[in-house]
């Protein structure tokens, strides 16, 4: 008689990635003729400066709030929340006007909130919403 073990790999939480149309109330989106490598070569990441947000609702909310109190466009392609979930900025739909000399091929991420008070919980998180949206 043979003893076989069954090992399941790990579960993951589903990653959650939340799309422009879902969060932007102005629907204010603009495709331009530059658009960015979809192979980076460097990764910038910078913090937007503003309160944390949990979960899809009210960090829909705070970004709403944001773009109605600033005419221009969001510079990051992609914005990360305190819980992990990623939202939809630039996209891959135009160029990040944030680093000019490294936007043709940097992928530029925001961490919604400051650096004070922002708990990461590790690179993995950020990597699975950064290539996530590449798939």
């Amino acid at each position: 008689m043979y003893f076989i073990e069954n090992v399941l790999p790990p579960v993951e939480p589903p990653l959650l990635m939340v799309s422009r149309f879902q969060w932007d109330k102005i629907k204010q989106i603009q495709t331009f003729a530059q658009r960015p490598s979809t192979k980076a070569s460097q990764v910038i990441v910078v913090e937007t400066g503003t309160r944390q947000c949990y979960g899809t609702s009210d960090c829909a909310k705070l970004l709403n709030a944001i773009q109605a109190t600033n005419t221009s466009d969001k510079p990051y392609y992609f914005m990360i929340s305190s819980d992990g979930e990623s939202f939809d900025a630039l996209g891959w739909r135009r160029r990040s006007p944030l680093f000019p000399q490294y936007s043709a091929n940097a992928l530029v991420l925001a961490f919604i909130g400051t650096r004070a008070v922002l708990k990461i919980s590790g690179i993995k998180e950020v990597a699975r919403a950064c290539t996530a949206t590449l798939v």
